[in-house]
């Protein structure tokens, strides 16, 4: 691992302690300043780790995901002005994981050899996902929020399903496994916690578990990228 690599993930360890410091503490208003800088430590760690990288088109979808993620992060900062904020976020979220989405069918195509593996992983995605949306829908009504959470939902339960969808290819089981089937589940958790606590019922220190899964999510995910695009 690159010397700058290693920094920028040290900072970015540093700025998610002084970030949950922050929740710990009700210093919210301080969070402008630390939240925003998670996903730029990575972007860079990214960049600077991978400068020689044969998968460049590969390396600008993880980059255009990450800056779509940038853009959602800094738009929830201010969801308590306006629902449009949290709309804002939620698409801009939606786009990132589209990227992501591209990026690791890229790497593996869903492909009819592999259907009744990817058809099984589907089913029990979407069995979680159709749970979670029942039980938020009213609210959800009342906000006139169904079809772009179910959307969000669908989507991010569609990047789960991506990287499952890696372990028909046995050279990347190993980075699937230890990478990105994590990285993805620890968003569709952080996003769960999310919508539950928002739109359902109130979750003990939600804040805090919402941008730890987040970050690790992220962190795992872009690793998983780095040790990728590190390959010939």
């Amino acid at each position: 691992m690159k010397p700058a690599q290693l920094t920028f993930y040290f900072l970015f360890l540093f700025i998610l302690i002084a970030d949950i410091m922050l929740m710990l503490t009700h210093a919210d208003q301080y969070r402008y300043f630390t939240k925003p800088l998670l996903v730029p430590m990575l972007l860079l760690s990214l960049i600077l780790g991978t400068p020689k990288s044969k998968h460049a088109k590969s390396k600008m979808l993880i980059i255009l995901a990450l800056i779509f993620c940038f853009m959602g992060d800094l738009l929830l900062l201010f969801e308590q002005y306006d629902i449009i904020y949290f709309q804002l976020g939620l698409a801009a979220f939606l786009i990132g994981h589209v990227f992501y989405i591209i990026f690791f069918t890229r790497i593996k195509p869903f492909a009819k050899e592999t259907a009744l593996f990817t058809f099984l992983c589907g089913i029990g995605i979407l069995a979680y996902i159709i749970f979670i949306l029942v039980m938020l829908w009213r609210t959800l009504a009342k906000e006139q929020l169904e079809l772009p959470v179910a959307l969000y939902a669908f989507t991010i339960g569609l990047l789960l399903l991506s990287t499952l969808n890696l372990l028909t290819n046995r050279r990347m089981r190993n980075i699937s496994w230890s990478y990105f089937i994590p990285g993805a589940a620890f968003f569709v958790l952080s996003d769960s916690i999310l919508a539950w606590n928002k739109f359902y019922s109130i979750v003990s220190h939600a804040n805090v578990l919402i941008i730890i899964t987040y970050a690790i999510a992220q962190f795992l995910l872009v690793a998983g990228a780095s040790r990728f695009l590190k390959k010939a």
